[in-house]
């Protein structure tokens, strides 16, 4: 059920939904492109809300604490050091559960707020053919989001597929190297994009060519371009 999923099946229905209403599934991916966005802001809130989907562990100043986020021993040092850096005491139990990015407030910003304004008041009315805006959609999210991913905590499970530079605690260390398997989802949807950028600008400089022109000047009912009879 995660964002990569949805957006394979939703995109498989669509094709098949099209193709069936004979619709150009071009335009209609223009239009929802143009809006959908906005709705990953209230999402990405509700997730926020929920204490949901936190991001990595950090001593930056708007760092948060989640309630079901995991608590480390406070016998490692890594986190006494944290913990002295954020001001948490260290609690009889022994375990301290330390601030995170609000990732969450990171993606419904750029992902969604920031990647609105950008679809719909700059590229909406300049789009240079059919499909722009939906091949800029999954372009523009996908590179938010591989971004955001930095911060974000890794899905249990899965973790860090590509590992170029090996941490002795990838909980709290940190190297632009290391890929998350969101990261790598995220780099096949820019691809995906660049295609797609392609494919549909080819096709529409074909589609131009094919439509009718007119002959010596005058269009199919006989009238000069001009507008002599």
């Amino acid at each position: 059920m995660s964002y990569h999923g949805g957006l394979v099946g939703g995109v498989a229905a669509l094709i098949i939904f099209m193709k069936v209403k004979k619709i150009d599934i071009r335009d209609w991916g223009d239009m929802l492109a143009a809006g959908i966005p906005l709705g990953y802001t209230f999402g990405r809130l509700g997730n926020f809300i929920n204490a949901e989907l936190y991001g990595r562990v950090t001593t930056v100043a708007w760092g948060l604490v989640f309630p079901g986020a995991e608590s480390f021993p406070a016998a490692a040092p890594w986190v006494r050091v944290y913990a002295s850096a954020v001001g948490i005491p260290i609690p009889s139990s022994g375990l301290v559960n330390l601030p995170r990015h609000p990732s969450q407030l990171y993606e419904g910003f750029f992902e969604g707020l920031v990647l609105f304004l950008i679809i719909w008041f700059i590229l909406r009315k300049r789009k240079p053919f059919k499909g722009f805006l939906l091949a800029i959609y999954v372009l523009g999210y996908g590179l938010f989001l591989f971004i955001i991913e930095y911060a974000r905590e890794p899905d249990k499970g899965i973790g860090y597929p590509i590992t170029l530079v090996p941490l002795d605690n990838p909980v709290y260390q940190f190297s632009l190297f290391n890929f998350t398997t969101g990261q790598i989802l995220c780099f096949l949807m820019i691809v995906a994009a660049v295609i797609c950028l392609s494919v549909f600008r080819i096709r529409s400089k074909r589609e131009a060519l094919r439509a009718p022109k007119s002959l010596n000047g005058r269009n199919e009912k006989g009238i000069s371009s001009k507008g002599d009879a």
